[in-house]
Formats: structure tokens, C-alpha cells, sequence
């Protein structure tokens, strides 16, 4: 990434020193760390990382989706999928977009309905 190249380290390298980032008080530092993690195929980082999808900043929430999107795993649509019910536009939209490049917007949405539809019927 161009992250690697402009540091000049090996990629483990930036990996290692990024993840912890992903937990600092300042939002700006939490999306630099969300947006350097782009492609991560690792587990572990990319575990850390979908933990920013509960971030309290809308573009942190946003930046984990692009990320955790841009590797093209199919898996990650589980967890991306709940932020299309998010509270702000631009991570719904993110999540959107990121979802249909996934080839999993219609699970997704299917299975996000359903459960709107079953806690609809249980608070019945």
C-alpha cells in the first residue's frame, strides 16, 4: 500500500505498529488507523479493525467499512451488514456501496429485514 512504500517498512511492520492506534482517544488517530488498514488479509488486524464499526464517530465507522470492504472478503459483509440501519447517512451509503462491490447486498438486506420484522413481532 502506499502507506508501506512512503514508511519504507515491511509490511508486518506497519501492521504491528498501526493496530494500536485503532483504540486512541482522538477519533482522527482512529480513522488515520481504520484508513492504513485498508486490505489487511490478516485475521487478527482485521479483527481489530471491525471493532471501528461501533466507533461513536460516524467517519470512523465509515473508514472500517472502505476497509474492511476493500479486500473483498465475503465474510466481512456479516460484519458490515448491521451498519445499513446506522444512524448517519454516509455510513449507510458506505455500507451500501461496499455491500454491492461484496456481491452481498441482497443477504444482507434480506437477513437485516427479518430481524427488523421479528423484533417488530416480539415487541408486539
Amino acid at each position: 500500500t502506499g502507506l508501506r512504500a512512503a514508511a519504507g517498512l515491511p509490511y508486518p511492520a506497519i501492521v504491528d505498529a498501526v493496530q494500536p492506534l485503532i483504540t486512541d482517544p482522538d477519533a482522527s488517530v482512529r480513522l488515520l488507523a481504520a484508513r492504513a488498514l485498508a486490505g489487511v488479509d490478516d485475521v487478527h488486524p482485521r479483527d481489530r479493525l471491525a471493532t471501528l464499526l461501533a466507533d461513536p464517530d460516524a467517519d470512523v465507522r465509515a473508514a472500517a467499512v472502505r476497509s474492511l470492504g476493500s479486500s473483498r472478503r465475503s465474510e466481512d459483509a456479516i460484519r458490515i451488514g448491521p451498519l445499513l440501519d446506522d444512524a448517519d447517512d454516509a455510513v449507510r451509503n458506505v455500507t451500501s456501496t461496499t455491500l454491492i462491490r461484496l456481491g452481498a447486498i441482497g443477504e444482507i438486506t434480506v437477513r437485516s429485514a427479518a430481524r427488523r420484522l421479528a423484533g417488530a413481532r416480539a415487541a408486539a
